[in-house]
């Protein structure tokens, strides 16, 4: 029997659509792993999001939640490493949370707008505070109705912009988050807006109810390594009541440092040495 080419081309495409039906289906549940997009009204952005649910998790016990910064990047190392981290008993288990663009095109196009004040000409926090209303007032809520979250207890992890973002978010609205892993915070781009933010918030508020780690790598750039030291003197300077510091030196540059960076954050919000 003579088949037309035609039926094989459609055959073919066929076959190879259910293959990649089939491995966006596998990916997007791998080992607890679901993706979503989700449009914020704020920003008017759509993001992707990256959720990772801890082995045996149990839908009737509160988590916290560990929201990452730069997902299209950064996710898969902190979901792998909060896993392999929580077979210690000292670790807890904790759901994942990567915010992502929906390709990185969009990531290298839009991190700079979401998480650095003063950044590429656009003046103070204008841009910032649009990403910053998309975390407090549409994606923490969103997770918060989808799984039984502990509440009082999130965490962010930010590197570099991301890690700026979090100092933002620290000084604005400091009940936001409960803990802050913030590796190489990139203090000496944004000409000198966290700083400036930081004194407002002393000048106001002698408290800070907030666990913060925050690191820099031992082969920064001498520029930032100079403001960065700066700063973490200062802060430490303060003495806020009810605030847990810890300023690390890591050995590596800016993105060698961030494995390890990360895990030393981990071990230090929960209390444990490292």
């Amino acid at each position: 029997m003579n088949i037309p080419k035609k039926a094989y081309l459609i055959i073919a495409l066929l076959i190879i659509s259910n293959i990649v039906l089939g491995q966006e289906d596998m990916n997007s549940n791998f080992e607890g792993v679901t993706t979503e997009i989700v449009l914020s009204e704020y920003v008017k952005e759509s993001y992707k999001l990256s959720i990772g649910l801890p082995f045996g998790y149990d839908q009737n016990k509160e988590y916290q939640v560990l929201y990452v910064l730069d997902a299209n990047v950064t996710f898969g190392m902190v979901n792998d490493i909060t896993k392999l981290l929580a077979f210690e008993a000292k670790h807890p288990s904790v759901i994942v949370v990567g915010v992502a663009y929906k390709s990185t095109n969009d990531w290298m196009r839009n991190r700079g707008r979401d998480l650095m004040p003063n950044y590429s000409g656009i003046s103070g926090d204008k841009s910032v505070s649009k990403f910053h209303q998309f975390i407090s007032l549409e994606l923490i809520p969103h997770i918060n109705k989808k799984f039984k979250t502990n509440q009082t207890e999130n965490i962010l992890y930010g590197h570099s912009s991301g890690a700026v973002y979090g100092l933002y978010s620290l000084f604005k609205d400091p009940n936001l988050f409960k803990s802050y892993i913030l590796t190489s915070p990139s203090v000496d781009e944004d000409s000198g807006f966290i700083v400036d933010l930081e004194n407002k918030y002393y000048s106001k508020f002698k408290e800070l109810n907030a666990n913060l780690y925050t690191s820099i790598g031992s082969e920064e750039k001498e520029s930032f390594n100079k403001i960065y030291s700066q700063f973490i003197e200062s802060l430490k300077k303060r003495e806020y009541i009810n605030f847990r510091l810890n300023s690390d030196a890591v050995l590596g540059t800016h993105m060698s440092s961030m494995a390890q960076a990360f895990i030393n954050g981990f071990h230090f919000i929960n209390g444990n040495k490292f």
